[in-house]
């Protein structure tokens, strides 16, 4: 199995991601825009409507081109990231914006968790090829992967959210 392989798969699950992060948000501007707002971002109107369409381009890129879909990944993931970790470290409860009106949780260390593991996916989209040619079991080594990341970042959340008893 080559780097490409696993490249490729990388930057499939990476375009997913995006794309269901740029529709939930884009079906919902009013809730992205007021999240936004809560999350202090700046010109949230505007990026409200801006975000979503660099997302679809994003995971476009990445499926056409993902080298470069996985750089754009890397800079949006970064910019994300940033702004959850000043949530959390000026300790508000907002709600988490990442995939529109679907995300109703609070920010929390979780949040830092998941992208951990989405920066770490476009890492690896790094070394596909363009196009794409994932081979099976390559798919199967980084879906399992990504699914063991998501248990993961469940059980954060799980325990974060959960009252001590």
């Amino acid at each position: 199995m080559t780097a490409s392989a696993f490249g490729a798969i990388a930057a499939i699950l990476s375009a997913a991601v995006f794309a269901v992060a740029s529709v939930s948000k884009a079906l919902c501007p009013a809730e992205t825009t007021a999240a936004f707002e809560a999350l202090g971002v700046r010109s949230a109107a505007s990026m409200a409507r801006l975000v979503p369409l660099v997302e679809a381009v994003t995971a476009v890129a990445l499926v056409v081109a993902p080298p470069i879909g996985a750089a754009m990944g890397l800079f949006l993931l970064v910019a994300f990231t940033a702004i959850l970790v000043e949530v959390i470290r000026r300790g508000v409860r907002v709600r988490c914006a990442c995939f529109g009106a679907a995300s109703s949780h609070s920010v929390s260390v979780a949040d830092l968790a998941r992208n951990a593991g989405l920066v770490m996916l476009a890492i690896v989209a790094l070394w596909s090829q363009t196009p794409p040619h994932p081979t099976w079991s390559a798919a199967i080594a980084v879906c399992l992967a990504a699914l063991a990341w998501g248990v993961a970042v469940a059980a954060v959340r799980r325990r974060v959210t959960t009252p001590a008893s």
